[in-house]
């Protein structure tokens, strides 16, 4: 959480540390290579199916706006390519502000790998998304993981969605880990 010190009262100065119930969230993603990673203009650079997907704000960390999926069928997915043709054993770093309304629906964030018939691969990492928006703290959780790209892999792109109630995310920084001796 947030951290106070040095808290200044009318009877003197005390030297306390506290726990004030937030904490503070570093907006900045060097090498980022997600565009509109917190839709701050709109769902620009985003593509979506089997659902509806808007800029909204019930899921901010980051700026004014969220990415908000109303999974409306249990295949609704928003997502954006971040690559094509990237070296086999490369590594995607993810870092992304997540949350939903009821995690009773399988709710996800991911990497997904697909290959040249645009067929998800195996491979594709799915995290699960818990943090119900409303619950303590409010707000998003931050989700990190990381995926690496495998053989026969023509699209790498990260994804949202889930099997009902909302999807809604923010501040997606991705960048990249190129294995020794790729271009």
């Amino acid at each position: 959480g947030g951290i106070i010190t040095n808290v200044n009262v009318p009877a003197g100065t005390w030297n306390h540390t506290f726990d004030a119930g937030f904490v503070p969230i570093n907006c900045n993603c060097p090498g980022n290579i997600v565009l509109n990673p917190s839709f701050e203009h709109g769902i620009t650079n985003w593509s979506f199916s089997g659902g509806t997907l808007a800029q909204g704000t019930g899921g901010v960390a980051c700026g004014t706006y969220s990415g908000d999926l109303n999974n409306t069928v249990a295949t609704s997915k928003a997502w954006q390519n971040i690559g094509t043709n990237l070296a086999t054993g490369t590594v995607v770093n993810v870092s992304v502000y997540a949350g939903t309304h009821d995690n009773t629906f399988n709710n996800f964030v991911a990497v997904e790998f697909l290959n040249a018939s645009n067929v998800v691969l195996g491979s594709s990492v799915y995290v699960q998304v818990d943090k119900i928006l409303a619950n303590n703290p409010v707000g998003p959780q931050l989700y990190t993981f990381t995926a690496t790209v495998p053989s026969g892999t023509t699209t790498t792109r990260v994804a949202f969605g889930g099997t009902g109630s909302f999807t809604k995310t923010d501040l997606w920084c991705v960048t990249l880990n190129t294995p020794t001796g790729s271009i």
